[in-house]
Parts: structure tokens; sequence; C-alpha cells
């Protein structure tokens, strides 16, 4: 009975480091850049893209821009990645390689900096927010859905992490993954 309290807490401080490690990697934008080179390793001849996944994945980007301005910013570097005649394995890798691009380039607040009283440029200018960032990544996985080689729904970190930082994650998202 005493070995198996040991492995249990052994699994947990081991899970619990794992979440660590994968919070960084979210911080840093490592996990976006996997996630492209993973698609990107997908190999064989696939015909191009339908016209349906594209419009999907043009559609939840769309959606996940209305969610914030710091999202919409995302949004809009991703769609101008996307190739209409590539195959799905592109479609993902452009979408997951210009959002680390903009993740990695700032949030610009230019709505903050419109306003009537100026201000410092570093006063609107900062690293996305770990809740952008794992918000990003549920849009960005239900904007892939159908064109990936492996399971469409979030692994159990990013879970994790989403519970740990209290994400409320948009109905659409949680609808088109089945996460209800």
């Amino acid at each position: 009975m005493t070995e198996a309290r040991i492995i249990d807490s052994w699994d947990a401080e081991r899970a619990a480091h794992q979440v660590d490690e994968y919070r960084e990697s979210l911080m840093s934008g490592r996990t976006l850049a996997l996630a492209a080179q993973s698609h990107r390793s997908r190999y064989g001849y696939k015909p191009p893209v339908g016209h349906r996944q594209w419009a999907h994945t043009i559609t939840t980007l769309g959606q996940m821009a209305r969610q914030s301005d710091a999202l919409a910013q995302i949004a809009t570097h991703i769609v101008g990645k996307i190739n209409l005649y590539g195959d799905d394995a592109q479609l993902c890798a452009n979408v997951y390689s210009a959002a680390f691009e903009a993740v990695n380039a700032e949030y610009d607040d230019i709505v903050g900096r419109t306003g009537p009283e100026a201000g410092r440029w570093s006063q609107y200018h900062r690293r996305y927010s770990l809740y952008e960032i794992v918000s990003l990544h549920y849009w960005l996985i239900l904007a892939c859905k159908g064109a990936t080689s492996s399971v469409d729904r979030p692994g159990w970190c990013l879970s994790v992490v989403a519970d740990s930082i209290h994400l409320r994650i948009p109905h659409e998202v949680r609808e088109g993954l089945g996460l209800d």
C-alpha cells in the first residue's frame, strides 16, 4: 500500500513538472513552432486542400478575431499566410508558423495608442499573455480540425494549463471540438 502512494506521488510530481515545462513552451512560442514542424513532416502526395476545409479555417480565424483585439492581430497575420492551393499539411503548418511569428512580434495595443492622451511606445507594446496564448491554441486546433493527421482535441497539458488560469473556452470552440 505504501509503495503505491510513493508511485502516485512521484507521478503527480512528474506531471506537475511536465505542465510547468509546457507552460514555459507556450510562453516562448515553442509549442507553435513544434506544431508547425510536425505538420511539415507529413510526407507523401496529398491533393490540394478542399475549398470547404480552407473556408472552415478562414471562418474559424474570423471567429477568433471577434474575441479580442490581441487575437484579431494574430488572425490577420495568419490569414495572409494560408495558401488556397496547398495541401492539408501545408495549411496547418502555415497556420501554426504564422501564429508563431505573430506571437513573437508582440502585441501592439493600437486602440490604446489612439486614445486622446499620448503615452510611451513601451506602454502599448507587450508580450502576449498566457491567457491569450492558451486561447489561441484552442482556436488553432479548431481551425485545423479535419486537416490534421492526428486527434483534433487539446492535449492534457493544455487542458490543465487552461483550467489553472480559468480560461473561458468560447462556445464555438467547445462545440466545434466536442468539449461539452
